[in-house]
């Protein structure tokens, strides 16, 4: 997503509880897979997209170790 037309997009990754994770920085380098310094678990994650023009995208992946 490091587009510079979407400077202003929200980007959030919860976990499977619906926890919020981070938000990201759409130009930044993303998630480094960690919770507050410690490695996340195998899992399943999801992430919820809104961009400028209000549009929403929601999508998940598994992260696995």
């Amino acid at each position: 997503m490091n587009t510079h037309n979407e400077v202003n997009s929200e980007v959030y990754l919860l976990d499977r509880y619906i926890k919020l994770l981070i938000k990201l920085n759409p130009l930044g380098t993303g998630w480094e897979g960690t919770y507050n310094g410690k490695l996340t678990p195998t899992s399943d994650y999801w992430v919820y997209i809104i961009l400028q023009n209000n549009k929403i995208f929601r999508g998940h992946f598994t992260l696995k170790r």
